[in-house]
């Protein structure tokens, strides 16, 4: 009893940590990282909660009587809460639909919401366990429920992952599909015997994985626009160049966000933010998932992406112009976005290395910019 008391205490360590830092993030306020602080939260009370059942169980006396009564029940009704929480998460994450997310928030709460009132029953009917006489926990007839419900809830998200693995990036697809495995592994070796509590430490494993899969993408993506920052970009470009093929071939982009300044100076710096969060909204509209896409610097951006031949580079340049389009016709905000743009393919006999490709884009990106100016009578760059 005494060892699985220290890995319960083990496992709640790990999640206070993990919660402590995750509250310090800058991007906490976004839907995922809300559902992913319940997530831990709620596999911390459960944790807490099986703890207990190990501490009151087979005690002698009332008051322990009632404890264990309690605690099994709370216990019981936490078990499926982080599985409903890892379902909405896995779905924000997947389609980034808020209203998706109430809707299937609504219809997933139900499973939950009757064991929780048959939870409450087995105090008295024995449904999911029973206390003896002699204060010793045993599962009850319909203890299969609760694992039925929580079992759906996991394979469930295990199959939108699958399914919509198209819109999910690399980077999330991977930990999202592993997140199901050691709970498994967990839950198999509990069913086989009782009394052994492997579960929740699994699950703290689970999110543990997750958890340094998000420092991964904090440490390597910018913080307004939640593209790639300018470290990740360096780190990419020294990897790319081994991915050209005689079928595809390695293309660039380099952005500009026209009359930044004046956007900053008129309708203020947060407007400006707008700006370059609009932006990037675009560009991913316009891209695939796994193209790169940075923020060069700051209204500078920089997509390496993947294509057959030339024309596949120019319908690619068309669809950023026929979206950034579709936002001036469409916009609310008091102000329309322009951008200057620099692209060819790279060709390892002009440019020797993928570094001098950017420099290339960058020349003619600025190319671009002096033609906007005179277009618009504005003064010469520097």
């Amino acid at each position: 009893m005494v060892y699985y008391i220290q890995i319960g205490l083990f496992s709640l360590m790990i999640l206070i940590v993990i919660y402590y830092n995750v509250r310090s993030d800058l991007n906490r306020d976004k839907m995922d990282r809300k559902l992913f602080e319940a997530l831990i939260l709620s596999t911390a009370c459960v944790t807490v909660l099986d703890v207990l059942m190990y501490l009151v169980d087979m005690r002698s006396g009332s008051f322990f009587l009632s404890a264990n009564q309690l605690v099994t029940c709370l216990y019981y009704i936490f078990n499926p809460i982080p599985c409903l929480i890892w379902c909405l998460y896995a779905d924000i994450l997947i389609f980034d639909s808020p209203s998706r997310l109430k809707k299937m928030f609504t219809v997933m709460i139900i499973p939950t919401i009757v064991l929780t009132l048959l939870s409450i029953m087995s105090i008295s009917k024995g449904f999911f366990f029973y206390i003896d006489t002699f204060n010793k926990y045993h599962r009850g007839t319909y203890n299969w429920l609760l694992t039925l419900i929580c079992c759906f809830y996991l394979f469930y998200t295990f199959l939108i992952t699958l399914i919509n693995r198209k819109n999910i990036s690399s980077k999330d697809f991977f930990p999202m599909l592993f997140f199901l495995f050691p709970p498994i592994i967990g839950f198999m070796i509990q069913i086989r015997f009782q009394g052994v509590s492997t579960l929740w430490m699994s699950v703290t494993f689970s999110i543990l994985v997750i958890y340094i899969n998000i420092q991964k993408i904090n440490v390597s993506t910018d913080y307004l626009t939640g593209l790639y920052n300018r470290r990740q970009l360096d780190s990419h470009l020294k990897r790319f160049s081994h991915f050209q093929s005689s079928a595809h071939k390695i293309a660039g982009m380099m952005i500009d966000l026209n009359d930044m300044k004046s956007i900053n100076d008129s309708q203020g710096h947060m407007m400006g933010d707008i700006a370059l969060e609009q932006t990037a909204l675009i560009l991913k509209k316009s891209f695939h998932k796994d193209d790169f896409i940075a923020r060069y610097g700051g209204d500078e951006f920089v997509i390496i992406f993947m294509v057959k031949d030339y024309d596949g580079l120019s319908q690619t340049v068309s669809r950023v112009e026929s979206n950034l389009e579709k936002f001036n016709k469409n916009t609310t905000f008091p102000f329309k976005l322009s951008f200057s743009i620099g692209y060819d393919l790279f060709d390892p006999k002009k440019q020797a290395t993928i570094d001098d490709f950017i420099r290339y884009l960058d020349q003619k990106m600025y190319l671009s910019k002096e033609q906007y100016h005179k277009l618009h009578d504005m003064p010469k760059l520097r």
